[in-house]
């Protein structure tokens, strides 16, 4: 769930980002430490986790198969921000087709990824110790804590700020900007009303992670809408947002966006490349004869 509501609430704001700061999401602020950090030779679990030598193997198998399971919602997600940045630079915002059979998609991975999920953290609950569950749960409940924190000292910033940390000047009118912190206040009310009844249901997942008994698949959080939850916000704020820009302006946005989008991807295929040849350079297991 949390995952889900983060990136639901990122697309959101990839539009929003252009009038306003805004509040932080938990999409964008940085968690005061990292669950793990991905190196050339593989995830490195935190000392606080206090992981064995042997239940790091299996921890590694574990994150991997996350990492599959999520595979065709992330693609399929990445879809969703290239439609986006497509329909902005025409200022398409009558006929959201296009952008409805993207989300289909979504929905469709989404199901297929969910269970699997499920099981892969319910593996990892069995194979924590009472006292590394326990650390789990502090973990994230600080981190949740802290992020709530920064976002209410967090400067909204203003309309000038936001498209200077975009590096774009969409030289908007001062109606516009009215125009836009209107409705970008009215669309982060309607991301909480829809979305803080499962974030306090994640929460509650996280705080029974700690007991023996835990099975995430028993739990409401396991049953959230959030990718109907997703979907609506989405093209709402999209047709809210996006008709406030006239067509200079959206081709600003749109070309804004796919250029994020391919240095993403080329980041990727870098990383992808690095990892490759440190496989092909690591040497040969010797077994003794």
């Amino acid at each position: 769930m949390n995952r889900a509501t983060r990136w639901a609430f990122l697309l959101m704001t990839t539009l929003a980002a252009t009038a306003c700061a805004g509040r932080q999401s938990e999409a964008t602020t940085p968690s005061p430490e990292p669950a793990w950090e991905e190196t050339g030779e593989g995830p490195v679990f935190p000392e606080w986790l206090g992981l064995t030598e042997a239940q790091e193997p299996q921890a590694v198998a574990l994150l991997d198969r996350a990492k599959r399971a999520a595979g065709p919602l992330v693609f399929a997600g990445e879809g969703v921000v290239r439609a986006i940045a497509s329909s902005a630079r025409r200022c398409e915002a009558d006929d959201l087709t296009f952008l409805e059979v993207r989300f289909e998609a979504v929905t469709a991975a989404g199901v297929q990824s969910r269970r699997e999920v499920i099981a892969v953290i319910n593996d990892l609950h069995a194979l924590l110790t009472p006292e590394q569950r326990k650390a789990v749960t502090d973990y994230l409940l600080d981190r949740n804590e802290r992020n709530r924190e920064q976002r209410s000292a967090a400067d909204r910033g203003s309309v000038t700020e936001a498209q200077q940390k975009m590096g774009i000047d969409l030289d908007l009118t001062f109606g516009q900007i009215t125009k836009l912190l209107f409705r970008i206040n009215r669309l982060r009310g309607a991301y909480e009303d829809a979305t803080d009844p499962w974030i306090a249901h994640y929460r509650a997942a996280v705080q029974d992670f700690a007991r023996a008994d835990f099975d995430l698949s028993t739990l409401p959080v396991a049953k959230a809408p959030i990718f109907r939850i997703a979907r609506d916000l989405v093209l709402e704020a999209y047709t809210q947002l996006i008709t406030v820009f006239d067509e200079g302006q959206c081709e600003a946005i749109g070309t804004y966006l796919h250029r994020k989008l391919d240095e993403r991807d080329a980041e990727e295929r870098e990383a992808t490349e690095e990892r490759a040849k440190g496989e092909e350079t690591s040497p040969a297991d010797e077994t003794d004869i």
